[in-house]
Order: C-alpha cells, then structure tokens, then sequence
C-alpha cells in the first residue's frame, strides 16, 4: 500500500515546482507557496492528536486517500496562486495523516525491539517508491507537463487504495501481536498544550533532528525537478537528481537495524546526518551534472541511515508511555512540518541568490553546525513521563 502511494506522492512532489515554476513564478515564490504545505500539516497536527486520539490506523489512512485525491485533483486544475496553495494545504494534511497512522501501527502493533526494523521495512517500502516516481515522471515529463503524467499519478494511488482494502479486510486477524492499549489523555485545549510543552522540551533533540531531516528533504524536493529546467539539453536529469537522492535510502534500510543495535539510536542518527552535510560542502564550488549526481548519492546514503533510526526512538517512547502516543506522535510530526515549512523558502533563497548547485553546499554547512551543537548538548538517556 505505502510503495503504491509513496509513488503517487512523489509525482505529486515532482510536478509541483515545475507547474509552480511554469506559471511564472520565482524561486523565491516556490519556497514560499510549497511552505504552506507544511503550515497546514503543522497546523493540522495538534488537532489530530486531540480530535482523532483513539482513531485507528486503518480509518487514519482512509481520511489519507481521500484528501490525497482531492488534492492532486486540485493540483490538476491549478494555475493561479489560490489553486496552489489549496493544493498545499491539502497534501500536508494528507501526508501527516500517513505518518501518523504509521507511527499509530508501529507503536501498537509490532514488538518493542523490533521497532526500528519495522520503520526500515517501512521506509523501504516508501523509499521504493519515492525511487520509482521520478524515474516515471521524467520520462513522461520531456519539455512541459502533461495529462499522461497525472493519470499515472492517479493509476498509483488507485492501486494503493486496493491495497488498503485488504489491509482493512485482514486487519485484527492477529490479535495476539496487538499490544495493550490505554488512553487517559486531557480534553482541555489548554491541558493539551501543556502536555505539548512538557513533553516537548524533554525529547528537543530528537525533534531538532526530525526538523533538519525534514529541511533536507523539502531542500531537494524543491530544487531537484528544477534541475531538468537548467539542463534543457537533459530534460530528465531532475528525475537522475532525485533518483540519485532516493536510490541509497534503500540500501541503508537494510542495513539500520543492525547500525543502531552498535553504535544506539541518537547516535546513529547524530553522526549519519553530520557525515551527510559534509559530504555536500563541496557543491559550493563544483556544478558539472555527473559531480552533483556522485555527491548526492554520497551524501543521501550517509543521511538516510538517520531517519528509521529517529522514527523508531518515537516508537520506543510510545512504547513506554501509552497515554501520550497521540502527543509523541503529533510532535514528531510538528517538527517534521517545521523543516518542511523552513525548508523551501530557505532553498528558493539560496537558490535565487547564488544557484542551484551552492544552495547545496550552504546545505551542507548549516547541517554540520547543527549536528555539532546537538552532539554537545544532548543527554546520553531521555526519559519520556509515564
């Protein structure tokens, strides 16, 4: 279900800065209009923690392929800013919705010590397609955006909603690996902020984390499509670009399990991500396509270590306290807008003011400042409240 729909999500994100780009508007612009996305994403997150705290996954991931649906009809239809921005707002909701209601199956219904194993198969399956999208749209896509290209985009999200029937068909047959649920969350707006707050400042560095991890992949999402635009005489090395970024995530799911059960979870994540920044600095001075491919290979394989082995310190946490689930679960995704909100404007900056190529590197350098700081300042055990 998730590799059907990670594909049409990723058409979804190819042709967004292009049909964006292709109405007129500037780098600048782009940053700002896919921002808005996770605006309502991080908007949307407090209130599914509180209004959908005892939904199972399986409804969650229903209220996913409807807006998901709706908002590439939208995206369809889009030339003015309006359009746009409706079509943003849509696809942030739908996206938070698949991660929380994954993050909802993960945290009850696998085992504790297997839980950064399950977010690598998860991940494997979501990185296969996110693999497969720009591969496809680049070839549909050869000088402008067509019909072919949304109806492959509809035939991938139709398929994964197939999936999704048996997925609903067959769910509850094993009950015996459910694990215990228990809710006793406040009602009280006020009380849910609190909780937000308390909970927040315990676990910040994991959440700073979720929030670059998330910069970085707004960072290529934005810029990469883009890439077709500046070679014209290779329409499709934006679709090679991102295939490049998505191409090691695979490789690295199979290994994470075995990554984090050596070296642990904070630091696993920690160091892959510094090791990834560096490895983009160069960038600042090097733009010939096959320099740029190597690199980001490079650089998204060290990365893509970090991100099961962040998700599954979420799980851990909802493993230990069941009555904040729904608050863990919010909160990593919150930080995950708050990258994806940063992140396109701060590409569209970089990208107007010194290129394509150099955003990357000035990439490259905040990562390494940031990762620097959270190896210093982050406690060696974090205890979430029972």
């Amino acid at each position: 279900m998730l590799f059907f729909w990670s594909i049409f999500a990723g058409i979804f994100s190819y042709l967004t800065p292009i049909l964006i780009t292709e109405a007129g508007y500037s780098s600048f612009e782009l940053g700002l209009i896919c921002s808005t996305a996770s605006i309502a994403g991080a908007i949307s997150d407090f209130f599914i923690s509180k209004f959908f705290a005892k939904s199972h996954y399986t409804r969650l991931y229903l209220y996913m392929f409807l807006l998901s649906f709706g908002g590439f009809v939208v995206l369809y239809y889009s030339s003015t800013l309006a359009l746009f921005i409706l079509a943003m707002i849509l696809w942030g909701i739908f996206y938070d919705l698949m991660s929380i209601a994954s993050f909802d199956f993960v945290g009850n219904d696998t085992k504790k010590d297997e839980n950064a194993y399950s977010f690598g198969i998860i991940e494997l399956a979501g990185d296969l397609g996110g693999l497969t999208a720009p591969i496809i749209a680049g070839y549909i896509i050869v000088s402008t955006v067509n019909n072919k290209v949304f109806l492959a985009g509809t035939l991938f999200l139709l398929l994964s909603f197939l999936f999704f029937l048996f997925l609903k068909l067959n769910d509850g047959v094993k009950k015996d690996i459910k694990k215990e649920y228990v809710s006793h969350r406040k009602t009280n707006v006020i009380a849910e902020l609190h909780t937000w707050t308390k909970l927040g400042r315990i676990i910040f560095p994991v959440l700073v984390v979720t929030a670059f991890l998330n910069f970085i992949d707004a960072f290529f999402w934005t810029l990469g499509p883009l890439y077709s635009l500046q070679f014209p005489q290779h329409a499709e090395f934006g679709g090679i670009f991102l295939t490049a970024y998505m191409l090691p995530s695979i490789l690295a799911d199979f290994v994470v399990g075995k990554t984090t059960e050596r070296f642990g979870k904070k630091k696993t994540a920690f160091l892959s991500v510094l090791a990834g920044s560096v490895v983009l600095i160069p960038l600042l001075l090097f733009n010939p396509p096959v320099v740029i491919i190597v690199i980001t290979f490079i650089s998204s394989m060290l990365n893509s270590v970090a991100w099961p082995a962040v998700k599954s310190i979420y799980a851990d946490y909802i493993e230990e306290t069941k009555t904040l689930d729904r608050e863990i679960e919010g909160l990593a995704d919150f930080f995950n807008n708050i990258g994806n909100i940063i992140g396109p404007i701060l590409a569209g900056i970089c990208a107007s003011l010194f290129g394509l190529s150099p955003a990357f590197g000035i990439l490259g350098i905040l990562g390494v400042l940031l990762t620097l700081i959270l190896i210093k300042v982050t406690p060696k055990h974090i205890r979430v409240p029972k």
